[in-house]
Formats: C-alpha cells, structure tokens, sequence
C-alpha cells in the first residue's frame, strides 16, 4: 500500500511541476517569475523511443553551456533553445521603432 502511495505522490508531484514550468511558445515574460535569467524555450528531446516537444521555462545559461543539446548517459537526446523567444521580442522590438518612425514623419 505503501508504494501505491508513494508512487501515486511522485507522479502528482512531477505533473505539477510540469504544468507550473510550462509556457506558451515566445512568451519570456511567463518565465520570469523564475528569473531574468530564464526563457521559453522549445525543448524536443527522446527518451527510450518517446519522442516529447513541447515549451517550458528553462535558464538561458544552461542552454548556452550545453549548445542547446540534450544528452545524458541514462537515454535522453534532444534538443532545447530560446531562440523563438527572442526572435520574437526582436521583431516585437523592430516593428514598435518603426510605428515610432512613422508617427515622428
């Protein structure tokens, strides 16, 4: 009995965990309540031939010290990146300077 529940806890727990650090694609702003230090980033990864991709808050250190690659000696392959976050603050960013341009003429 005891095992059901222990088991029954740490799946609650790892689902739970799972959902807080969720977020939709190109939203940096979501993450931040974990540090300006985080991104949304898209992260694909395989896990003994289970294919997952999905975005969620990750350290943007981490990424650059790994080069965005996922690899483990226990299976996991992947991949993990902020990149759409930034493009799109980016282009966020390009597109408001140039409505500012236009409103100056």
């Amino acid at each position: 009995m005891n095992k059901i529940i222990i088991g029954t806890a740490s799946i609650l727990s790892l689902s739970n965990a799972l959902v807080k650090d969720t977020c939709q694609k190109g939203s940096d702003a979501e993450c931040a309540r974990f540090g300006n230090y985080m991104c949304c980033a898209k992260i694909q990864y395989t896990f003994q031939q289970d294919f997952q991709s999905f975005y969620g808050c990750a350290s943007r250190p981490g990424i650059a010290a790994t080069g965005g690659v996922i690899y483990d000696d226990q299976g996991f392959s992947g991949s993990w990146s902020c990149a759409e976050g930034i493009a799109l603050t980016t282009s966020t960013l390009i597109l408001a300077l140039g409505v500012t341009a236009l409103n100056l003429i």
